[in-house]
């Protein structure tokens, strides 16, 4: 992936629900939330003391599902196999890669774009983390 096709979403742990249409910028461990428009930095609001604490930062594994849906760290995906097995995944950013990891599970699965392919992400570990449940 190029530094140009890279992307993440954040997740405010205050207020429990993604930051939407937002330009994050973290400076000695401050956040600050502006919006960008047409190339030119807009005013930055003061968000957090402690980015660590406040917000987690997932990024773009760089794939798609198999409707087109960008592929996050947190997000939980699914695959039905043709034999009616059905097994769900989280995304998981380990090593340097990302991993699709089963639920309370040790094992872990390199991701790439072919094995996706029959994938659909069903929700994230924030809003929907009961779909890990089984």
């Amino acid at each position: 992936m190029k530094l140009k096709d890279f992307d993440f979403r954040v997740w405010d742990k205050g207020i429990n629900k993604y930051i939407e249409n937002q330009t994050i910028a973290i400076l000695n461990n401050r956040i600050f939330a502006g919006n960008t428009h047409e190339g030119q930095i807009g005013e930055f609001e003061f968000m957090s003391e402690n980015y660590d604490n406040d917000i987690e930062i997932e990024l773009w594994t760089g794939f798609y599902d198999k409707n087109g849906k960008k592929i996050y760290e947190g997000d939980i995906i699914r695959c039905e196999y043709h034999d009616g097995c059905i097994l769900t995944y989280i995304i998981i950013f380990k090593y340097g890669s990302f991993y699709a990891s089963e639920y309370n599970s040790s094992y872990i699965d390199l991701i790439s774009e072919i094995s996706l392919e029959n994938y659909e992400i069903i929700g994230n570990i924030h809003e929907n983390p009961e779909l890990l449940k089984c």
